[in-house]
C-alpha cells in the first residue's frame, strides 16, 4: 500500500504516514517480514498490520557458490562429473546433460561437507580456550602450533561466510576482503522480501494459500510461453516458406 492516510475530503490528500521502525537485528531474525495495510473504514488512517510470511515448502534453485571453487576436492568432483558425462546428440543437449552431472555432484559434495565444516563461533571458542591455558602455562610450541591452524581456519570460515553472503546480496562493488557479513545479510534478505509474492488477484479473487498461488504462476507463465513459442513458429514457417518459393524462382 503506496498510501496509509487520507483528508476524507473533496479535494483528496494523501500519505504514507504510519510505519514500523525495526532494527537491522529484527529483519536478521525474521527475513520474511511484511506489512499489509487494512481496511481504513471511516477512519482517515489504514491500519497497518506487521506479520511474518510462511516459508513456502517448494523446491530452491540451485545456486553455485563462488568459495566451493577454493576446496580441492569440490573441483576434483566437479571435472569428474564433467568428464564422466559422455552423451550424443545436439550441442545444446551435451552441454545441458554434462551441467546437469556437475551439479549434482556439487550438491552431493555439499550435503556431505556440511557436517565437517567448522563454524566460526565453534573456532573462537577454541582459542577461548587456547589462550586461557597459555595465561596459566605459558606459550607452549604445541599451543602456538595449535592457535596458529585454528586462527587459519577461523579466516577461512569468516571468508566463506562473507563470500556466500555476498553473493546473495549481488553486491559486486565491495572491496574483497572487507568483513561486513551483516550488511551482505541484511541486503540479500531485503532482496527476498521484496521479491516475495504474497497473494495474486485472478478474476477478481485473491488467492493467499501458498500451494494454489504457485499453481497459478506456473499456469499463466507456461500459457504464456506456449502461445510465444506457438507464435514463433509460425512465423518461422511462414518465413522459410517464402524463403524456398524464392529460391525456386531464382
Amino acid at each position: 500500500m503506496s498510501y496509509t492516510w487520507s483528508n476524507n475530503r473533496e479535494e483528496e490528500a494523501w500519505a504514507r504516514l504510519d510505519r514500523f521502525l525495526l532494527s537491522p537485528t529484527i529483519l536478521l531474525w525474521f527475513p520474511n517480514l511484511f506489512q499489509p495495510g487494512m481496511p481504513r473504514s471511516l477512519s482517515d488512517h489504514n491500519p497497518v498490520l506487521i506479520g511474518v510470511s510462511p516459508v513456502s515448502g517448494g523446491p530452491f534453485p540451485f545456486r553455485f557458490l563462488n568459495w566451493w571453487l577454493e576446496e580441492k576436492d569440490m573441483t576434483d568432483d566437479a571435472i569428474k562429473g564433467w568428464t564422466n558425462c559422455v552423451m550424443s546428440g545436439t550441442k545444446g543437449c551435451v552441454l545441458f546433460s554434462k551441467a546437469k552431472a556437475v551439479k549434482m555432484r556439487s550438491n552431493n559434495w555439499v550435503l556431505a561437507s556440511k557436517g565437517s565444516m567448522i563454524q566460526p563461533s565453534a573456532v573462537e571458542k577454541k582459542l577461548e580456550v587456547i589462550d586461557r591455558m597459555a595465561a596459566v602455562e605459558g606459550w607452549t610450541v604445541l599451543l602456538k602450533g595449535e592457535r596458529s591452524k585454528l586462527l587459519e581456519e577461523l579466516w577461512k570460515s569468516y571468508r566463506r561466510e562473507e563470500q556466500t553472503w555476498r553473493q546473495k546480496s549481488l553486491i559486486n562493488w565491495l572491496v574483497e576482503g572487507d568483513k561486513n557479513t551483516k550488511k551482505f545479510h541484511s541486503v540479500a534478505n531485503g532482496r527476498k522480501r521484496r521479491n516475495f509474492i504474497s497473494d495474486i488477484s485472478f478474476q477478481g479473487i485473491k488467492i493467499l494459500d501458498p500451494t494454489i498461488l504457485r499453481s497459478n504462476i506456473f499456469s499463466f507463465f507456461e500459457l504464456t510461453f506456449r502461445r510465444s513459442i506457438g507464435k514463433d513458429l509460425k512465423c518461422m514457417s511462414s518465413t522459410l516458406k517464402s524463403f524456398m518459393r524464392l529460391r525456386a524462382s531464382v
